[in-house]
């Protein structure tokens, strides 16, 4: 039994370079959410076993409202990666920055807002292949200083694992 058991495959020092797109919401509080798309770069390095760093790079699209923003986080992530599902839960921090796209439409959404917003990444995923898992990615966060409170995506998941 012992010999035909597969070696256990930690994350520890482990790179992972992946790839997101999906759904994406940015909500007011004084006006109506707006939906559209989005996606992002993720890259995670396993520090050991259960904890992960990451950097994040985002963009999410607004089609109904002539805006897109642009983010970009950092965090920490703990993994749970008993077999070959692995789940990643995180907290990160890092800034949004919206951007009016037409400015003859809406002169008063012209330009950039920069924010600082905390989110909370969530990942599962398979590794049918130990060097390539996909999954879904969950991210919620919360803005501050600027015009939205909070933003969310949920999109499918691919990335190299080496």
């Amino acid at each position: 039994m012992l010999a035909l058991a597969a070696p256990a495959a930690a994350t520890e020092r482990e790179w992972h370079f992946g790839a997101s797109y999906g759904f994406a919401m940015i909500d007011f509080p004084r006006g109506l959410a707006r939906y559209g798309t989005g996606g992002g770069a993720h890259v995670r390095y396993g520090i050991t076993d259960a904890i992960d760093v990451d950097m994040n790079l985002m963009l999410y699209g607004f089609p109904g409202d002539d805006r897109v923003a642009p983010s970009t986080t950092a965090g920490l992530g703990y993994v749970v990666d008993v077999s070959r599902w692995f789940a990643t839960v995180g907290l990160d921090a890092g800034v949004i920055d919206l951007v009016g796209v037409d400015c003859e439409v809406g002169p008063q959404r012209c330009g950039h807002t920069l924010m600082p917003a905390v989110g909370l990444p969530i990942t599962l995923e398979f590794r049918a292949l130990k060097e390539l898992p996909i999954g879904v990615r969950f991210h919620y966060q919360l803005v501050f200083l600027g015009g939205p409170s909070q933003q969310l995506f949920v999109g499918a998941y691919g990335a190299f694992a080496k």
